[in-house]
């Protein structure tokens, strides 16, 4: 570390205890009026990588402090601004790569996880830089490595705020899930039921979801302008049958003749990303999901749903971001956030379908994309749906089960893929796909293709395989098994 971020750093720290016990107000106090300008001065000259395009730093927010336990992934929620776009970096460096890119909902909360490496009797200091198009905020954060709490440095909040919107599905009785009609149980805000007779299992795994209340909040309406989920992308061939590799896809596909497929599920515990799993001062991202048609690139509309996972390494910390999503490609060109806050360990429902233009019906002809995001570990879950352009009908042709790393640049032309993050051995559990009505086919059937992703594209082309994908199938069970293998 050169003198002059030594220097830095002490001018920050000192000037930061006088910021934040005098809540940015200036006193009489000369000594006050000089901290506060040094600390605009170096809160400003840190925060020019990420803001260069937006308007100047226009206000700085009072510090706030939190005990952090050591080694261990803490979700933190901010409130900032409407649909804020935030940056979360260390104090003393703002390079992308040791950068959290974080989106505030439309009512201003945000929410990262932060993994403090083990204490070394120094609090940390990062900022949390927000830009709308009417002004920039920076917050400054003071983060301490520590298993007690104390009532200036308090443990975190860590759940996000019920949104406005919300509404509480309620439990569903056992004779009216299995009486009532399938339209009715649609009607009614619940998922598609399964048919208890030819899926016992999948119709048990059901009925045990609505039987409890669920929070449905209402679907983000913003998007993620860094974060695309494209279709296949061809990486090399293979000389074995029913295997196929990637340069951005790993999982399972199954491939049929038009409108074979009209809804594919599964169910997972959304994959850790902690300190030691993370490419040392890296980025990385990871993206598990389920969807229909996107096979190739002339494969589309594709409509897929799932989580993603970010990791940044920055030294003694490391942000972690974990979100759900939904993508209609090419019709929605990034990622849209649902609105349901997931955690690693999280277990999530996801069903992805296709319905006719009432609502009222699964349907293999239909016009509308729907996905259920249910959270089981917090009963919050959200129903997106989005209309199909006449001009992108929906195939049909192929139902897919993918970890993937997402596209960040160049999207439409020659991507850049994101380093793939250390997800370690991830599994899907329940995978099927529809085939009609209660005909439902699992993940490795008889005629699917296993996909294997490779390195072959940017930015590295060196061929290293990167994740690997077997399926399991057992009776009525259907399991797809995922092994991380390389960054990129």
């Amino acid at each position: 570390m050169s003198k002059h971020t030594i220097a830095k750093n002490i001018q920050f720290a000192a000037c930061a205890a006088s910021y934040s016990s005098n809540q940015v107000a200036v006193t009489g106090s000369q000594r006050n009026r000089s901290c506060l300008l040094t600390l605009t001065a170096v809160l400003c000259s840190l925060a020019v990588p990420a803001l260069a395009q937006n308007p100047a730093v226009s206000r700085i927010a009072p510090e706030q402090g939190f005990t952090i336990t050591p080694n261990a992934i803490t979700p933190m929620v901010f409130k900032t601004e409407p649909g804020a776009a935030c940056d979360l970096h260390p104090a003393d460096e703002n390079n992308a790569v040791h950068r959290m890119r974080l989106y505030a909902n439309a009512e201003g909360y945000i929410r990262a996880h932060v993994n403090v490496k083990q204490a070394s009797g120094q609090d940390m200091m990062v900022l949390l830089d927000c830009t709308t198009s009417a002004a920039a905020t920076t917050y400054p954060i003071r983060l301490r490595a520590g298993s007690e709490p104390t009532v200036d440095m308090p443990a975190p909040e860590g759940s996000m705020p019920t949104p406005k919107g919300a509404i509480v599905l309620p439990a569903m009785t056992e004779d009216a899930a299995r009486y009532l009609a399938d339209s009715d149980v649609i009607a009614l805000g619940y998922p598609p039921r399964p048919d208890a007779t030819a899926s016992p299992d999948r119709y048990a795994k059901w009925l045990d979801m609505v039987a409890r209340p669920i929070t449905l909040v209402p679907p983000d309406s913003g998007s993620r302008s860094d974060r695309s989920h494209l279709p296949g992308v061809e990486a090399g061939t293979s000389d074995q049958a029913g295997l196929a590799t990637s340069a951005n896809w790993s999982g399972y596909k199954l491939t049929g003749p038009a409108h074979t497929y009209e809804a594919v599920q599964a169910e997972w515990n959304v994959p850790a990303t902690p300190i030691g799993l993370g490419e040392p001062g890296h980025s990385t991202s990871s993206a598990f999901w389920v969807g229909l048609d996107g096979a190739s690139s002339t494969d589309v509309p594709l409509l897929q749903a799932g989580t993603e996972q970010d990791v940044v390494d920055a030294g003694g910390v490391s942000f972690n971001n974990y979100y759900s999503w939904t993508e209609l490609v090419p019709v929605q060109p990034t990622e849209v956030p649902t609105g349901v806050a997931v955690s690693p360990g999280d277990q999530v429902f996801v069903h992805v379908y296709i319905m006719n233009s009432s609502g009222t019906a699964v349907d293999p002809y239909g016009n509308s994309f729907h996905a259920w995001i249910v959270n089981n570990t917090t009963h919050i879950g959200t129903h997106v749906t989005t209309a199909l352009p006449k001009s992108l009908p929906f195939k049909g042709t192929h139902a897919e089960w993918i970890m993937e790393r997402p596209c960040l640049a160049s999207c439409g032309t020659t991507p850049v893929f994101a380093d793939l993050a250390n997800y370690s051995i991830a599994f899907m559990t329940s995978a099927f796909a529809e085939t009609g009505p209660y005909t439902w086919i699992p993940a490795g059937a008889t005629g699917s293709t296993q996909m294997f992703m490779y390195e072959s594209l940017n930015p590295h082309p060196d061929n290293n395989v990167l994740s690997v994908a077997a399926a399991i199938v057992s009776g009525s069970s259907s399991l797809v098994q995922f092994n991380f293998a390389n960054w990129h």
